[in-house]
């Protein structure tokens, strides 16, 4: 009940799936992300999909009840079951089926889960390119020596180091260097922030989040060599994220869940939306300002991988294998000069840095 009227995801656990555990409670429950999910064939989908359907229907009454009780006062509580290619449950006093919020990362019982065997980590490592693609789970080498993998850990930057000069030269490059793009999607004139102060930069070191980031980029670096696809742009380096002060600790914990990202804008689609300039996503619609008016953005690792033009409130993008249905990975709004790209997947993202400025 209490994670029902949290509205935090709850995420239906599919038999088979390797799940990070991140922040544990004392009643059992643990937040996870999904890491790896093996194939089914169709009809497992179809019954599994049967499965969702009839707990998203016990939810509906149930939260009809919850809602009767409080008199109708919960009217923002989302619980979000996971099936497969099912849309999830957003409870806003009645059922969208079409909100994915929940279907890679969410609460779900210790209970149900267990070591993996060798077989199963055996089946990632393969979906992953083979055993020496495991490397690429390590965390970065500018990261503390001792990261906790249950709770991320915010690291200031030294102003002047090298690491700082870096993280600030391509936020600033859009801002007060030179023109960007703003919401409007016009180009500025001139640089958009001439009198940017920038009052802290911090690395953000959330094992969880970066493991599973890395094992969805290996999972598709996989694919692609199976397809003979040229993969060598699927990343991007800086992608720039902005939110108000309440959505940052979520984003810090447990990534860019659609739970509490992406509700800005579904023009493009309805999945999380990460702009190519800064200018973009400084503007206070986005990066709303704290009471000291002090506005906070992340800098991102963006896997786009394989893109497609985006449709207003489409829930996934575009099939690109019509053999086996396979899909586009992300969306954006213009092929040949792509200004911000949404992406659909929880791991398709990593909040690297955080930019505090005025």
């Amino acid at each position: 009940m209490e994670l029902i009227r949290s509205g935090d995801p709850v995420l239906l656990l599919k038999e088979g799936q390797l799940v990070q555990l991140q922040k544990k409670r004392d009643d059992g429950w643990a937040y996870g992300l999904v890491v790896y999910s093996p194939q089914e064939n169709e009809s497992a989908e179809q019954r599994r999909a049967a499965e969702v359907q009839a707990l998203m229907d016990k939810l509906k009454t149930l939260q009809a009840s919850e809602q009767a009780k409080a008199g109708g006062a919960n009217g923002n509580a989302k619980i979000v079951p996971t099936g497969v290619d099912m849309a999830a449950t957003k409870v806003d006093g009645q059922i969208d089926e079409e909100d994915l919020d929940g279907k890679f990362a969410g609460w779900l019982p210790v209970e149900f889960t267990r070591d993996p065997t060798p077989k199963e980590m055996k089946a990632m490592q393969d979906s992953m390119g083979g055993k020496d693609a495991i490397d690429a789970l390590s965390p970065p080498s500018s990261w503390s020596s001792d990261p906790d993998p249950l709770n991320a850990r915010v690291v200031p930057l030294q102003h002047g180091s090298d690491e700082y000069q870096k993280v600030t030269e391509a936020f600033r490059q859009t801002l007060d260097k030179g023109p960007g793009v703003l919401p409007n999607t016009r180009m500025s004139n001139g640089p958009p922030c001439p009198d940017l102060k920038i009052k802290g930069v911090s690395r953000i070191e959330n094992l969880g989040l970066w493991q599973s980031y890395a094992a969805k980029k290996q999972s598709m670096l996989t694919r692609a060599k199976a397809e003979g696809v040229d993969s060598s742009n699927y990343e991007v380096e800086w992608s720039f994220h902005g939110c108000g002060p309440d959505v940052v600790p979520l984003i810090i914990q447990r990534g860019f869940n659609r739970s509490f990202c992406g509700k800005n804008a579904t023009f493009y689609g309805k999945g999380v939306y990460f702009a190519r300039d800064a200018s973009y996503s400084a503007h206070p619609t986005y990066a709303r300002p704290d009471s000291n008016d002090t506005q906070r953005i992340f800098l991102c690792r963006t896997l786009k991988g394989e893109v497609c033009k985006g449709v207003r409130d489409g829930i996934q993008p575009d099939v690109r294998v019509q053999s086996n249905g396979t899909l586009y990975d992300s969306t954006t709004n213009n092929l040949s000069d792509p200004i911000m790209w949404i992406t659909y997947h929880d791991a398709q993202a990593y909040p690297e840095y955080i930019v505090e400025f005025r």
